[in-house]
């Protein structure tokens, strides 16, 4: 996802209430630097933890478990936190939804607009992406009152 789709989001989540954690992952995804000057209460989890592989893909998990919902592309960290069954806003660039499928029944799939043969996550409007968001939340807090988000 681009810089300005991050600070958008996590921004609106915020607003709403929400503690927003940005995960550094390897990729081009934004700077943490660059988020935060857009996003001040943006948190920030990656490198300078000091984790190990391991160590990280723990705090990974156990953050997926408490987590109202993950929003992201599909990739690594939508598959790694399906196996935990994460709420999930997946921003679909081009991936076959016959072949990889969401497990759990609290999924949004966001589908990013298609260029001549690619889709682009950055072209994927921020509205879509929030729309969902806020369905998914909404659809846990109704179904999952007794859970606190």
């Amino acid at each position: 996802m681009s810089e300005a789709q991050v600070a958008a989001i996590a921004g609106n989540l915020i607003d709403a209430g929400y503690q927003v954690l940005y995960l550094v992952t390897p990729g081009d995804g934004p700077t943490p630097q660059a988020l935060l000057a857009r996003e001040s209460r943006l948190s920030v989890i990656g490198p300078e933890l000091g984790l190990g592989v391991e160590a990280f893909g723990d705090l990974l998990l156990a953050l997926g478990e408490m987590a109202a919902a993950y929003v992201g592309m599909e990739g690594g960290l939508g598959h790694l936190f399906a196996t935990v069954m994460t709420p999930t806003v997946i921003v679909n660039n081009g991936a076959n939804l016959e072949r990889w499928r969401p497990l759990s029944n609290r999924v949004e799939v966001v589908t990013a607009p298609r260029r001549g043969r690619t889709a682009k996550v950055a072209d994927t409007p921020v509205e879509a992406i929030l729309e969902a968001t806020h369905r998914l939340l909404a659809a846990g807090r109704r179904d999952h009152a007794d859970l606190v988000y």
